[in-house]
């Protein structure tokens, strides 16, 4: 079966901004991927300039935050992330020419001429998060945002994501590398390596597949949703403390992991998946423990057509654990969702 489309959170960077030298850091890291891409040289340096629009305004309006960079098939998606004032007038923010930091008052309008999609969410005294997509979007029939920080002081997360479509069939993997460190890193890129090297749509099955190619690591735990968009319904199951819930309209549904650890002989035979309706107004949040679950009310604050990248990312600001890694991934039917906009 072919693979048309997958993301991953290999390749993903969470970079901490608090200083103007850190901006140049970002805007090398994200032409390095464009280039691996083989993007052509303009494509290149369009990426760069809106990594480093995004990365400014946060130095600049915040004072600090977080650059999120993320490979998403053939794109490349960015989200910055801050606690700083906010904008009291978005839709003014983008016109070319206004500034509140003495500057020449261009680079959102560089961001929403440049980003093949944009998104901003902006509240007064909260904060901002503005993300962008450069790149062919993914033919998924979904929306697809994700927002990931390693354990303060490591240089990569033990956490892992990864999702895929066969058919018409969308699968979703999220794990969490016990403790924290690079021996919770290798255990999440080991269970992101067997996933994508194993073609099944039986969810216990893979995570059967996961348990054994966790043996020999620190072990794991994990969370899958199968999205099948020919029937409409999506599958959740999952071993461990990695958490989903499903909205549909007012009616919510959440993932009961059962409990275990992944490599150590996990009980997958006892795993019960269960099956929801998927359809227009369906969005699908799956985290790890490095979030809070205090984040839910952030459903009842947003909105349906709110962009996945940017409930993601207020999700991970405003309900962060600081004691581990954290990742949260937000699917949505795409036709919720706007393409490009501003969060009201």
């Amino acid at each position: 079966m072919s693979v048309p489309w997958w993301a991953s959170s290999e390749g993903g960077v969470a970079r901490w901004l608090d200083h103007l030298v850190h901006v140049g850091e970002v805007r090398r890291a994200v032409r390095a991927v464009a280039e691996m891409l083989g993007w052509p040289s303009h494509r290149v340096e369009e990426a760069a300039i809106v990594a480093s629009e995004l990365a400014a305004n946060v130095v600049r309006h915040a004072g600090s935050g977080w650059l999120i960079t993320q490979r998403l098939g053939q794109a490349i998606g960015l989200s910055a992330i801050d606690r700083g004032p906010g904008m009291a007038d978005p839709v003014q923010c983008f016109n070319d020419g206004f500034t509140t930091a003495g500057t020449a008052g261009i680079g959102l309008g560089a961001i929403r001429r440049l980003a093949d999609e944009h998104a901003l969410d902006t509240r007064v005294g909260e904060g901002t998060v503005l993300c962008a997509r450069l790149g062919p979007q993914p033919p998924l029939g979904l929306a697809l945002g994700a927002a990931a920080r390693p354990f303060p002081g490591q240089p990569r997360s033990g956490d892992g994501w990864r999702i895929d479509q066969r058919g018409t069939l969308v699968r979703l993997l999220v794990t969490d590398g016990l403790g924290h460190g690079p021996a919770a890193a290798k255990a999440a890129a080991a269970a992101d390596r067997a996933f994508a090297e194993h073609a099944t749509d039986d969810p216990v099955e893979m995570l059967s597949a996961l348990d054994g190619a966790l043996v020999g690591t620190r072990g794991a735990a994990a969370a899958l949703a199968f999205v099948d968009l020919t029937a409409g319904e999506v599958v959740l199951a999952g071993i461990g403390n990695v958490a989903a819930c499903l909205e549909r309209g007012d009616e919510r549904a959440s993932l009961v992991p059962r409990f275990g650890v992944l490599g150590a002989g996990a009980p997958v035979h006892r795993v019960s998946p269960t099956t929801h309706p998927w359809s227009s107004g369906s969005r699908l949040v799956v985290y790890t423990d490095g979030i809070s679950d205090r984040w839910r009310s952030e459903l009842r604050r947003s909105r349906r057509h709110t962009s996945p990248s940017v409930l993601a990312g207020r999700i991970l600001r405003d309900h962060l654990r600081r004691t581990d890694d954290a990742t949260c991934v937000v699917l949505a039917a795409r036709d919720s969702t706007p393409e490009q906009g501003i969060t009201p």
